[in-house]
């Protein structure tokens, strides 16, 4: 059981700080210039939901077409669109938005937005609990295991 401990902190740690590093360079990239936009359509069983990548953001939406009409209506001040939609949810954070607006015919529209550096920032959080974790583990057999103390 040691050894798969140790692989799966081993290929954790590098493969979270690889994600990280991936998540950071295209922060920098999208920030600088529109060509690195990503726009992508997940299905769902019988729905699904987008996903874009610009400017440093990544946003989980449920139709990339009404981010616009989220956007509008989300603004200060009276509603902009005809219908006016019922109600507006907002939650604001650094880094993280979330807006929903409910419409009068009962549906909805949604979306998430988030900076890429607070996924970058979990994933080098794994990564270094992975590699803590692999040297307190390293440490910890060397000081008990006497095979261990007789070589080192």
């Amino acid at each position: 059981m040691r050894g798969m401990r140790r692989a799966i902190l081993e290929w954790g740690g590098l493969f979270s700080l690889t994600v990280a590093i991936a998540l950071i360079s295209y922060w920098a990239v999208s920030i600088q210039t529109r060509s690195a936009d990503i726009t992508l359509t997940i299905p769902l069983g019988h729905s699904s939901f987008d996903l874009r990548m610009r400017g440093g953001t990544i946003t989980f939406c449920d139709n990339v077409f009404n981010l616009y009409f989220i956007a509008i209506n989300s603004g200060p001040g009276p509603f902009k669109t005809t219908p006016a939609p019922v109600t507006v949810q907002k939650w604001n954070l650094p880094g993280f938005h979330y807006r929903r607006v409910y419409q009068l015919d009962g549906t909805s529209n949604w979306s998430l937005e988030l900076s890429l550096l607070i996924p970058a920032t979990v994933m080098l959080s794994i990564g270094g609990y992975c590699f803590w974790r692999l040297r307190r583990n390293r440490d910890k057999r060397a000081t008990t295991d006497p095979v261990v103390r007789k070589t080192l």
